[in-house]
């Protein structure tokens, strides 16, 4: 990887962490002007999809992928819609700080109490995912 190649991905990164942040707040302010869970989530996404289609069509990449990664994808992205559907929802009944505090650290909790009440194991790679995701908060 080039030097300049880094620089673009860390750029890239920090540009997706501050739309990331930024849509929980925008959010709040479209509720407050009328719109709703889903309005929300098929603008974000939806533009989302259009960026990533145009720019691939513009790179000349195709966005073909076989059947069985298709299948997954599409149920990884079912999921994903209604994580961000009830995450996008929670902020309307209650402060965006407060939601996104319980979004991130709920991980860090389910795998506390599922070593606690289940007797679950966790490998280091979740134990470090999810210490990290709650360190950062």
């Amino acid at each position: 990887m080039t030097r300049r190649q880094s620089i673009i991905g860390v750029l890239v990164a920090t540009f997706v962490g501050l739309a990331d942040g930024a849509s929980l707040v925008s959010a709040k302010m479209s509720y407050d002007h009328g719109a709703g869970a889903v309005t929300i989530a098929v603008a974000r996404y939806g533009l989302l999809a259009i960026v990533l289609f145009a720019w691939l069509s513009l790179r000349r990449k195709g966005v073909a992928i076989e059947k069985r990664a298709g299948i997954q994808s599409l149920g990884i992205g079912v999921m994903a819609v209604i994580t961000a559907l009830c995450y996008l929802g929670t902020i309307k009944f209650i402060p965006v700080s407060l939601s996104t505090l319980v979004f991130y650290t709920n991980p860090f909790f389910t795998v506390i109490l599922a070593a606690m009440l289940v007797g679950a194991r966790s490998t280091w790679v979740e134990v470090a995912a999810v210490s990290y995701t709650h360190l950062t908060l």
